[in-house]
């Protein structure tokens, strides 16, 4: 414990602080547009997910479930197209997308499991669940990365406005066309 005390660190120069601030600015634009399109299929499972005997409410969930699924894919193709990243940044992105990627398992998952009841079957809601449980998991340990990165970087309380203000007003976070299913 000590010795984490007392290592020195080279501190980071001003190029490379900024580029772990835009590489954290990029992860916030990802979050801002998942957090958009999550909230969006959780309206819908709210306003229908209490009556699957109606054809009308199945068709919506799965409508929803289909986007949010389409929406998780693409997220995890611009998690994955992020291009050079700083050295010091490649922990967190690493558990970025494993997060991206067992949050698209879900979104799929979710998406059978209501296409199975619009068939009539049933659907296997236990690994649906073990799935979220798992993103989950996964997202706790990237925010614990985030966390240790954003503190190498000695963050100002001016650093975090900037960082969550332009995060959350990105254009990314206009786009919401899912792409065609392919």
């Amino acid at each position: 414990m000590l010795s984490r005390l007392f290592r020195s660190r080279t501190p980071l120069s001003p190029d490379e602080r900024e580029a772990v601030i835009d590489y954290y600015i990029r992860e916030m634009e990802l979050a801002a547009f998942q957090d958009r399109e999550a909230e969006k299929h959780n309206r819908t499972l709210l306003q229908h997910g209490q009556n699957l005997q109606s054809p009308d409410s199945v068709s919506q969930l799965l409508e929803a479930s289909n986007r949010l699924a389409l929406n998780a894919r693409q997220l995890t193709d611009r998690h994955a197209n992020f291009g050079t990243l700083p050295d010091l940044a490649a922990p967190s992105y690493a558990r970025w997308h494993v997060v991206y990627v067992r949050y698209q398992e879900w979104t799929e998952a979710s998406y059978y499991a209501i296409e199975a009841i619009s068939k009539g079957l049933q659907p296997n809601l236990e690994r649906v669940q073990q799935l979220l449980q798992i993103a989950e998991t996964h997202r706790q340990s990237a925010q614990r990365e985030d966390a240790k990165l954003l503190h190498s970087v000695r963050l100002t309380p001016h650093d975090l406005q900037r960082i969550y203000a332009t995060g959350q007003s990105s254009p990314e976070q206009d786009d919401s066309t899912p792409p065609t299913a392919g």
